[in-house]
C-alpha cells in the first residue's frame, strides 16, 4: 500500500467517523466514534511527510516541506476559532463538522490525482 493510498484511507476514516457523530451526537456514539477518528488521524503526519516524498522527491522535500507546514498554519489557527463562531451561532457544532467532512472529500479526491515523481538515472 502506498502513502497515498494509505492517506486516503486514514482521511475516509475520518470523514466516516466525523459524519457518524453529526448524524446521530448520542453519548454511545461519541464514545465509539472519537477514539476510532483518532485511530483514524494518527498517521496523518507521517503520510503527509512520505506523500511529499513520494511526490516531488528528496532532492526537493526541505523547501517543499517548509511550504506545506507553513501554510498549514492558517488552518491550525482559524479552524478552532470559525468552529467556535459557528457554534455560537447556530448552538450546534455541526456545520463547522460538515465543513470539514467536506474538506476531507475535496482531499481525497486531490489525492487520487497524485503520482509518485519519476527521476532520471
Amino acid at each position: 500500500i502506498t502513502a497515498r493510498r494509505a492517506m486516503m484511507a486514514s482521511l475516509g476514516g475520518q470523514l466516516v467517523f466525523i459524519l457518524a457523530l453529526v448524524a446521530n451526537p448520542t453519548l454511545p456514539l461519541v464514545w465509539f466514534s472519537a477514539p476510532l477518528y483518532g485511530f483514524s488521524m494518527g498517521g496523518h503526519g507521517v503520510l503527509a511527510t512520505l506523500l511529499v516524498q513520494d511526490a516531488f522527491g528528496v532532492k526537493f522535500y526541505g523547501s517543499i516541506s517548509g511550504l506545506v507546514n507553513a501554510l498549514a498554519v492558517v488552518p491550525l489557527v482559524t479552524g478552532p476559532l470559525l468552529a467556535g463562531a459557528s457554534s455560537d451561532l447556530t448552538e450546534s457544532y455541526a456545520h463547522a463538522f460538515l465543513i470539514v467532512g467536506a474538506m476531507i472529500i475535496i482531499a481525497i479526491a486531490t489525492l487520487t490525482q497524485v503520482r509518485p515523481a519519476s527521476f532520471p538515472p
